[in-house]
């Protein structure tokens, strides 16, 4: 699901609000998009170098 590719399990454990509009919108906001692909690699332990 989204432009993150996340099977709809993984949007309900590492989606985010990330604009604060009330909307976890994996696809058309670029900014949820990328909270959300941030939280599912920090939650899994993983960084960005």
């Amino acid at each position: 699901m989204g432009q993150n590719q996340f099977m709809p399990t993984s949007f309900l454990a590492y989606a985010v609000d990330g604009d604060g509009d009330g909307k976890k919108d994996i696809w058309q906001n670029q900014i949820d998009i990328f909270a959300s692909m941030a939280n599912y690699l920090k939650k899994e332990g993983r960084t960005m170098s």
